[in-house]
């Protein structure tokens, strides 16, 4: 065992996590609505020193929809490598791409027990990312990348896949509705570029797309992005195909939102009837 794991699970053991996960917010109550309520945070990177520290800051986020008790919540990717200020300094002066490489299974532990406890605290869905890749939990229990209630039905994808509109639309011929992702920014962000994944296929296909990222200063530079809610044009109050989207590209940013499953069905159904449409 090397020192870097010892110190780790010495100074975190399974009481400590426990003890940790217990001061998470709970939501006032489970409020009954027609429309799907979602919650999308947009995080600057912090490095926290414990495990404790880090459900703390998943509360600033939890407070801010404690009154909304949203059905899905979506966090950044690599929202485990924050817990890299749990190791000593002089192992942290490493580099990122080594610490990943070195800690990323044991963070990613940690973040995944505490979004299956948010997720059953809230019974609801929480889309995030790790290290090890993007995860799902569904009311404290792991899955597929795949919810199907009575209510939605939502599909987790990583942001290449929306460059493949096939994929997409298989995904919304089989019942998904929600298609939601989460990453990291880019140190040269452009908005105009960043509408060629989520925003443009939202609108090709048809579907609520929901997309989380994490900014802020990480290894040397500063990553830049934004959180939002797409949808169809027609769907959307603004007709900008935006729901709803970060008005920064850093910083701490909770987006809440209400979506309209019917009003998507019917546009669904127009715009597919007008696809199939021959003229002779």
């Amino acid at each position: 065992m090397g020192i870097s794991t010892f110190l780790f699970r010495l100074f975190n053991s399974r009481r400590t996590l426990q003890r940790s996960i217990e001061r998470l917010i709970f939501p006032r109550a489970k409020c009954e609505n027609d429309f799907l309520k979602i919650a999308v945070v947009q995080m600057e990177y912090t490095r926290l020193n414990s495990v404790k520290s880090f459900t703390a800051f998943l509360n600033r986020f939890l407070s801010r929809m404690q009154d909304f008790c949203p059905d899905i919540i979506v966090f950044p990717g690599f929202i485990d490598t924050t817990l890299f200020g749990l190791f000593p300094l002089f192992i942290s002066r490493r580099s990122f791409a080594r610490k990943l490489r070195q800690y990323s299974t044991l963070t990613s532990k940690i973040c995944e027990s505490v979004m299956a406890e948010i997720s059953r605290k809230w019974s609801c869905s929480v889309v995030f990312g790790t290290s090890k890749g993007l995860l799902l939990y569904h009311e404290g229990q792991p899955t597929n990348g795949t919810v199907k209630t009575q209510k939605y039905s939502l599909a987790v994808v990583p942001k290449h896949a929306f460059f493949n509109s096939k994929r997409l639309a298989k995904l919304v011929d089989q019942g998904v509705r929600v298609i939601a992702s989460a990453g990291v920014g880019t140190f040269n962000y452009n908005e105009q570029t960043e509408k060629k994944y989520c925003w443009v296929h939202s609108q090709m296909v048809g579907f609520y797309g929901l997309w989380s990222v994490m900014t802020g200063k990480i290894n040397g530079g500063t990553l830049m992005g934004k959180s939002y809610v797409t949808a169809p044009i027609p769907v959307t109050n603004s007709l900008d195909g935006y729901i709803v989207k970060s008005d920064s590209n850093i910083g701490d940013v909770v987006l809440l939102a209400e979506l309209d499953l019917q009003r998507l069905e019917e546009f669904l159904s127009t715009y597919r009837g007008s696809r199939n449409h021959k003229v002779v």
